[in-house]
């Protein structure tokens, strides 16, 4: 029951080998971000791609995701979602990672009281220094420091006295930027300076401007330094907006930190298909769990790849523009009616689901009058990889 994702090998490294060149000529040293699922690929494959091409840090999405058997990995690794004093469900997998990646864990904080608390902790760990980046709250609005809240706690004795004390280093600030470049000078007009480049780079470029005069004031201990320079790690930015914030902080190290343009930036390198595994043809009265007609000389076509792969699941998309607005309605009339098309082709055609898709497999209509695929035939499915589990992962 296999759901494939085959990969041009030649295709997808250079793309790979070409972000990276890319990102590192405009804004510093590129982190590679290897989260959830891997992008499809799994996030071993995508460390195994990264410890070759010798890159110094990798970051993941949470600490569960560090942990992972799997995951093979002896540089400095970052962890995205921040650790939270008040999260008790997650401290012991926290401890462990710690106690598996030492000083090369790198651990997001994003509120005073973890901060705080992390602070007073760090000189009773065994892996000293305890290192931290900072996540400013930007308009995304998800996690982070307001710029007082910031600068308060960054003031706070506790906190002066584990940097001083070189038991926490600061390995940054981390801006978790918008997709959408955001109009800043209607929500917040001082965080919009005259600075080039789109809504994101001035957004960046005016924390990055706070952040350099914070950095100049802030403690440190006399340890060996195993971080990066305390510069700026940011996310969504183009390589143009990378050259529009390096131009406005040239003294400040710029981490940008890519996943799917590194990873998914060539699409066509990148087929999912689905091995047909039945084929039944003729009359059928009825046939899945609902047992719904197969419409008249139609046959039936059982491929692989189901829900717990991926196959018709999404993630919600606003709907923006008028044209998306009738295409959603488009869709949910048709799912009403018991009809929905699936992401599977077969000759150039997209097929419909006989029902929705089940675990591992899906029920498709091939109608009639089209030549009928054989089992062991590969049927090309259109998926969103990082909402999608593989069964094989094939370089060609």
């Amino acid at each position: 029951m296999t759901f494939l994702l085959r990969v041009d090998r030649q295709r997808w490294q250079a793309n790979v080998d070409r972000v990276l060149a890319q990102y590192d000529a405009a804004g510093g040293q590129l982190v590679p971000v290897a989260k959830s699922n891997g992008y499809g690929l799994g996030q071993a494959l995508l460390a195994h791609q990264m410890r070759e091409r010798r890159r110094p840090v990798l970051a993941v999405g949470t600490v569960y995701e560090a942990l992972d058997p799997h995951l093979e990995w002896d540089a400095d690794l970052l962890v995205l979602t921040p650790w939270n004093a008040g999260e008790a469900a997650a401290q012991t997998a926290w401890a462990t990672a710690r106690q598996r990646y030492g000083t090369m864990l790198i651990t997001t904080v994003a509120d005073s009281e973890s901060l705080r608390a992390l602070a007073a902790a760090a000189a009773d760990h065994p892996a000293r220094p305890v290192r931290v980046l900072l996540e400013g709250l930007t308009s995304v609005r998800r996690f982070g420091f307001t710029q007082p809240e910031l600068l308060a706690t960054l003031h706070d004795p506790t906190v002066r006295q584990a940097l001083a004390s070189g038991a926490l280093r600061l390995a940054g600030l981390a801006l978790h930027l918008p997709l959408v470049p955001p109009e800043l000078a209607k929500t917040d007009p001082t965080l919009a300076p005259q600075l080039p480049g789109s809504g994101r780079a001035q957004q960046a470029g005016a924390w990055a401007l706070w952040w350099l005069a914070q950095v100049a004031n802030l403690p440190s201990g006399d340890d060996t330094d195993l971080s990066a320079a305390p510069g700026v790690w940011v996310s969504h930015l183009t390589p143009a907006d990378l050259d529009a914030l390096r131009a406005a902080v040239p003294n400040l190290p710029v981490y940008p930190r890519i996943g799917t343009a590194l990873w998914l930036g060539d699409a066509a390198s990148l087929r999912a298909s689905g091995t047909v595994l039945a084929v039944h043809t003729g009359a059928q009265p009825g046939a899945g769990y609902f047992q719904r007609r197969v419409p008249n000389g139609a046959s039936l076509v059982v491929v692989g790849g189901g829900t717990s792969h991926g196959v018709a699941l999404s993630g919600p998309i606003g709907a923006a523009t008028f044209r998306r607005r009738i295409s959603t309605a488009g869709s949910g009339v048709l799912d009403a009616a018991g009809r929905v098309v699936s992401p599977f082709r077969w000759r150039g055609k997209r097929l419909w689901f006989h029902e929705a898709p089940h675990a591992s497999v899906s029920l498709l209509v091939v109608p009639k009058g089209v030549p009928v695929p054989v089992v062991g035939d590969e049927l090309p499915c259109q998926v969103r990889l990082t909402t999608s589990h593989f069964d094989q992962v094939v370089f060609e």
